[in-house]
């Protein structure tokens, strides 16, 4: 079965619109979605900046310890009194807001936690497989952000860097987007370079 995710700002007890549309979509459905990555990236820019901010499947629970964002599932899942998922808690709970679609020109990602940014112009807007079969774009953002990944149809699947899914969860309150660079940090440029592997 499919898993399905929201996006939501667990500080603001709001999940993000795409549209009018909230729950229902997986996670490859939103991070290919052009609109849902540019929403995602305005409101963490702007309102939300500062925020816990996540992609909560409703298959993330608390019984793989070993997963990424285990210690932060647990801090939010303790945080609100909710025993075991935080996915039926957003749905009971949150209020819906709608996201804003503009490309407002947002570039680059700054992880101050972790000292590494994203260069959006750096990250490639398609990829060719082996049989020259051309993939859209996968956001960055949306995958560094996600619980629950692995677990249901929808789900990122590569061996060559799904560890990377959700392990900016427990950093990205500090998480800054800018239209321009920010000199002088002296931080890493990552590429997590998102795609489809069969």
């Amino acid at each position: 079965m499919g898993q399905y995710y929201y996006i939501a700002n667990m500080d603001k007890k709001e999940y993000l619109l795409v549209n009018r549309r909230a729950p229902g979509r997986k996670l490859l459905e939103i991070a290919m979605d052009r609109n849902a990555a540019q929403a995602i990236l305005n409101r963490i820019a702007e309102e939300w900046k500062g925020d816990h901010v996540f992609l909560v499947g409703d298959y993330a629970d608390l019984d793989d310890k070993k997963v990424i964002y285990f210690d932060t599932l647990r801090e939010w899942c303790d945080r609100l009194h909710t025993p075991y998922t935080l996915y039926d808690y957003i749905d009971e709970n949150f209020t819906g807001v709608e996201g804003e679609i503009t490309d407002k020109g947002y570039r680059f990602i700054y992880n101050h936690e972790k000292k590494e940014y994203i260069d959006i112009l750096h990250c490639p807007t398609y990829h060719t497989d082996d049989s020259g079969w051309m993939q859209n774009h996968i956001s960055p953002l949306a995958l560094l952000i996600a619980m629950g990944n692995g677990r249901g149809g929808g789900d990122y699947y590569n061996r060559e860097n799904d560890k990377l899914v959700g392990s900016w969860c427990s950093s990205i309150s500090t998480v800054e987007i800018t239209r321009e660079p920010i000199d002088d940090l002296g931080y890493t440029e990552i590429h997590p370079d998102f795609f489809l592997r069969e």
